[in-house]
């Protein structure tokens, strides 16, 4: 609850304080019943508090604040400019007097956002503008005022604007023609779907007698006519966003859009033909996406000389574009990816100076200009390119002329015979499918390249020797299988993804990249050794014989999933995060692990695991590991009976966390068990019903009554197993007990797995106690699985892994006279969920 009173004030000082002396003094029942009215209005007091701030504010600023958070909230700073642009008011002064004043928040990419409170203040003023009347308000915010309005046809010339959220009304609304004619001084006009479902079905039987004289902001979510009225002259317009409509034509006949900046009209399925643009002269972006009807380009778009961005992807029947889109002096970014029939876009284009983007993958017929099968010489100013998919068969020399080019990419290269000569201001090269042989030494010349993505280079066979590609960071040579020998190119890469390749072995200077934090080796056949770790002159006080220290490394996640011929493993250095080495069948041996209690291990369906690399996996300090193993480890003493185990508690008070080793032995689930089940039984984790998780239930009853309730996260890799598994893991869970100093008898742990193959045969705990670390009443803590998790995945070491859920109960039981309270664990039988 304290977490949405936060979300409430919106990180506003103010809005904290009052809502902080609002609550405070209240209980825990006064506060659940609270919350929901402050979400959508103001208590007295707190309204009397921020009313102050408003009336402080000059009356210009005043109205810009109302316009911002009755209709233009999250909204860019250019689209209010823009929008507000006749208008009296001096936007970017406002905008900063009312930054200043917190009753905005300034976001990313230019745009801000209204304070939660302040946003409730904004609708309370323009409610009690007319409060009997919401026809002669300022602003319509509340979708049932907007039906009210709408369906009464109470529109005043007072309305400057109506935000309506669609899926807020959940019944039929059938709006009359007439509905707008009253409000003659209308600006801004958004009907909306925000949330998930399909609530409304609007309808306009009579179509819609609009003049839309002063309309400066048009979005309308599913419009249901199929062009706009005779009447429609919106000569004030800036922005038409017609998204998803029922829209064949825009008007029977061209009108003046002198002010329109953008026209959004994507996926409007029934769009046949764009309007003639002659009139809009300052559009600056049109939209017209996935628009399966679309066959035709008028050549008014030539008289666009504004226009910085067309994009027309995935419109399926469109043949052509107009050799007049060379008049469209502007144009930065054409986008025509995925349209099937498009089979030319005419050489005009080449006369386009300022293009930087020309996105053209996804069409398999298209030539460029006078159906060649290579293109011109191209605008210099191309920054991105992809031909994928497309006729075109090569890069032709000219190319290297191209001086801003970052971006080089074709997902359909099998013409490609020799690695093309590109310009050495290229970043990223995506090559797929090629039927290159060779890389040449002539990539050092590639200073600025960081990312080299060639996979499915069937016939690549060589790469350069004594080259170090400094800006490297990223190289995916996965399934190039004839690919044998991999010499060390670049000492910067983080991610390598050299599987499903006939690679034998990599630089043993690998282990001295310190950037990398992910190497690939899935599939890999002929891999059968990994080279040590420079000598292996390795100690765990945090120096190596490289004469680093052991922080400047990155957490590293190495995959050597299915190496069938891979039989041992080097000492694995302190800094590895995750060894995947599932279903590697001819594994026998491991020299060692250095110290790492954030590693992940997994050894799932290595069967030829000898005894001592079994012992050192088993006594290793991890986080987690998995492996063939028939029983459960001598020294976990703490043994489930019966499907429950308890274990006494030895010190007081309780603590805060709970610290524990876990073991499960494992065994592979029927999959016809799995179908049987209870769909109920999976519950929330059906998205995972292809991996596996493993939840446990933990919660804390006193009397018969839950107290307290914690949960944790666990994983188990996605691997299937063909025999019984030990899956050992270390975990804290926050007992979330309350504050007062009460002796719990027991908690409670109900394990689960869900997802296919997976079922528990046994298990045991060992309590861990640290007495490091305490919190300010000296109770045990320590850091939660779920916060460790999620830094693995931040730097993209925890992929091959599924999530569970785990909760905990404790319940009031017989503390056998020792006045400490036992731990229970529990377990479900196969099949089944139990509950204590």
């Amino acid at each position: 609850m304290a977490i949405e009173v936060t979300w409430l004030a919106g990180n506003l000082p103010l809005g904290l304080r009052v809502l902080g002396a609002y609550l405070l003094g209240m209980s825990r029942d006064q506060w659940i019943h609270a919350l929901p009215r402050l979400r959508t209005s103001l208590d007295g007091e707190i309204e009397k508090v921020l009313r102050f701030s408003y009336d402080a504010l000059c009356e210009d600023v005043q109205e810009l604040f109302l316009h911002i958070a009755c209709f233009f909230n999250g909204s860019c700073i250019d689209d209010l400019v823009e929008c507000l642009a006749e208008s009296r008011l001096n936007v970017k002064y406002g905008l900063q007097v009312l930054y200043d004043k917190c009753f905005i928040s300034e976001l990313e990419r230019g745009c801000f956002v209204v304070h939660n409170l302040m946003k409730q203040l904004a609708n309370e003023i323009v409610r009690k503008q007319s409060v009997s009347d919401p026809g002669k308000r300022q602003f319509l915010v509340d979708a049932q005022d907007i039906c009210d309005v709408l369906e009464e046809k109470a529109g005043t010339e007072t309305i400057r604007g109506i935000d309506f959220d669609l899926s807020e009304v959940k019944r039929k609304l059938v709006i009359d023609e007439r509905a707008f004619e009253g409000m003659h001084r209308l600006q801004f006009l958004r009907f909306q779907k925000r949330g998930l479902y399909e609530n409304t079905k609007l309808l306009l039987p009579q179509g819609l007698n609009f003049r839309a004289n002063k309309l400066k902001f048009l979005e309308w979510y599913r419009f249901p006519l199929t062009c706009f009225p005779r009447e429609f002259q919106p000569r004030r317009l800036v922005k038409l966003k017609m998204e998803e409509s029922r829209l064949e034509k825009l008007w029977k006949r061209p009108i003046p859009l002198p002010c329109l900046k953008l026209m959004e009209l994507s996926n409007s399925d029934y769009l046949k033909e764009l309007p003639d643009l002659s009139n809009a002269t300052n559009l600056k972006v049109l939209r017209a996406l996935w628009c399966p009807s679309l066959s035709e380009i008028s050549s008014s778009i030539g008289k666009c000389t504004s226009l910085q961005e067309l994009h027309l992807a995935g419109c399926s029947k469109l043949i052509a574009i107009p050799s007049s889109i060379g008049n469209a002096i502007n144009l930065k970014t054409l986008n025509v990816q995925i349209c099937y029939r498009l089979d030319e876009i005419p050489s005009s284009i080449w006369s386009l100076k300022k293009l930087k983007n020309l996105l053209i993958a996804g069409c398999p017929k298209l030539r460029l200009g006078s159906r060649l099968r290579s293109f011109p010489d191209v605008s210099g100013k191309i920054t991105e390119f992809n031909m994928s998919n497309t006729a075109i068969e090569g890069f032709p020399s000219s190319i290297m002329a191209f001086s801003c080019l970052r971006k080089l990419s074709t997902m359909t290269a099998e013409s490609f015979k020799m690695f093309p000569d590109i310009p050495d201001t290229i970043e990223e090269l995506l090559l797929y499918n090629a039927g290159i042989e060779e890389i040449p030494p002539s990539i050092k010349n590639l200073s600025r390249l960081t990312k080299l993505i060639m996979p499915s280079c069937k016939n690549l066979k060589v790469l350069p020797t004594n080259v170090n590609l400094q800006s490297l960071s990223s190289l995916d040579l996965s399934s190039c299988t004839q690919l044998r020998t991999f010499p060390e190119i670049s000492t910067s890469i983080r991610y390598l993804n050299l599987s499903d390749t006939a690679i034998e072995e990599v630089p043993s200077s690998i282990w001295s990249w310190s950037r990398l934090v992910e190497l690939n080796l899935e599939d890999c056949n002929s891999l059968r050794v990994l080279h040590s770790f420079l000598d292996s002159d390795l100690s765990d006080t945090g120096t190596d014989s490289l004469g680093g220290d052991s922080e400047t490394f990155l957490p590293l996640c190495i995959h050597l999933k299915e190496c069938k011929s891979l039989v041992s493993l080097p000492h694995i250095p302190h800094f590895v995060s995750l060894l995947d080495a599932s279903n590697c069948e001819s594994l026998e041996s491991i020299d060692g692990f250095f110290t790492n209690p954030e590693r992940c291990l997994s050894f799932a369906n290595c069967f030829k695991l000898s005894e001592a690399a079994i012992e050192l996996i088993v006594v290793s300090d991890c986080k987690f590991f998995l492996l063939p193993f028939e029983e459960l480890p001598a020294d976990f003493f703490h043994r489930a009976r019966e499907d429950l185990l308890t274990v006494n508690l030895c010190q007081s008070p309780l603590p805060l966390f709970f610290k524990f080793k876990a073991c499960l032995l494992l065994l592979d689930y029927e999959v016809e068990d799995y179908e049987d089940k209870n769909a109920s039984e999976v519950g929330e984790d059906h998205e995972w019903m292809d991996g596996k998780s493993l939840s446990c239930d933990i919660w804390c009853v006193q009397n018969g009554v839950d107290v307290g309730h914690g949960s944790c996260k666990y994983h188990l890799p996605a691997i299937l197993g063909s025999t019984e598994h030990l899956y050992l893991f270390e975990s804290s869970i926050s007992l979330n007990l309350p504050e007062t100093d009460v002796n719990f008898s027991d908690l409670h742990f109900d394990f689960k797995v869900t997802g296919k193959y997976w079922d528990i045969k046994d298990f045991a705990v060992h309590h861990l106690e640290d007495p490091n670390v305490h919190d300010d009443h000296g109770r045990c803590f320590c850091k939660s699985m779920v916060e460790e998790y999620t830094e693995q995945t931040r730097v993209g070491c925890m992929r091959p892994l599924r999530i569970g859920f785990c909760k905990l109960w404790m319940k009031s039981t017989d503390t056998n006279g020792s006045g400490r309270p036992p731990i229970i664990f529990q377990y479900p039988k196969k099949g089944k969920t139990t509950k204590q």
